[in-house]
């Protein structure tokens, strides 16, 4: 596991796994250990490709709520998260990229959708513990976010990956 912080915000990279709150569907996990071995039920929500990314604020300024979207074609996560959280990982996505290797290949930024998805979310949690990291195979920045509600029945775990520009531009 490699940490760092920026802020009141700690950034933790390790290997994938995760937790959930959301309405089942298609490409979620299940698992039954936490990682402390504790009986539990946990579901992992990955996007491989997010074609959904969009950080935002809701409400009069002094008493915003803050947000961002991931999805894919099919469903949406959004996750709150306080000012500092969403300003340090801001930092921390420019902090990785700009120690990354110049990309070897054309990554295409991928296509994103232009504004709030339409519908439910398939996820809407609190975010917590936040984790970035590189997939150099793909060239692609992968983002774990675990959820920040320490009294949720099942709590939630967002991974997803984005290109360099999808990142850079979105978060």
């Amino acid at each position: 596991e490699v940490s760092w912080s920026i802020g009141d915000v700690d950034f933790h990279v390790r290997a994938p796994f995760g937790l959930g709150r959301h309405r089942p569907g298609p490409g979620v996990d299940f698992a039954t250990r936490s990682l402390d071995n504790d009986a539990v039920t946990e579901e992992r929500i990955t996007f491989n490709q997010v074609t959904e990314l969009l950080a935002g604020s809701r409400g009069e300024p002094g008493k915003r709520t803050f947000f961002f979207l991931a999805g894919d074609h099919e469903r949406w996560a959004r996750v709150w998260l306080e000012k500092e959280q969403l300003r340090a990982l801001s930092d921390g996505i420019e902090e990785l990229l700009s120690n990354l290797p110049p990309a070897t290949r054309s990554t295409e930024p991928g296509h994103l959708s232009p504004g709030e998805p339409r519908g439910e979310p398939f996820a809407d949690f609190r975010g917590g513990r936040l984790g970035l990291g590189h997939d150099a195979d793909r060239d692609m920045v992968v983002l774990m976010v675990e959820d920040g509600d320490p009294e949720a029945p099942r709590p939630v775990n967002l991974r997803f990956a984005a290109t360099r520009a999808q990142m850079r531009k979105n978060l």
